[in-house]
């Protein structure tokens, strides 16, 4: 499975944040809205920003999560830490 995570192919369940299923039912591919709010949370953080300041700033500009609710500090530490690994 690691093998499968480290090439970037689904390794079952829900994909990570910023991903989708590739047609092809292994690969991940990009999921450019996603990608964007990721990308958003990490400049903020460099920034110097809290996990709860990027939360509310990305829940005001409307950039919710998948399932539409609101950010919350774990919620972005995982999406980030996901990004550092």
């Amino acid at each position: 499975m690691q093998h499968k995570k480290a090439r970037r192919e689904y390794t079952g369940g829900a994909a990570p944040y910023g991903w989708r299923v590739a047609a092809d039912g292994v690969s991940l591919q990009a999921h450019a809205r996603e990608q964007r709010v990721i990308r958003r949370a990490a400049e903020l953080r460099a920034g110097g920003a809290s996990l709860r300041q990027i939360g509310r700033h990305l829940t005001a500009g409307g950039m919710l999560q998948r399932n539409g609710r609101v950010w919350h500090p774990q919620s972005i530490r995982m999406v980030l830490g996901a990004v550092a690994s």
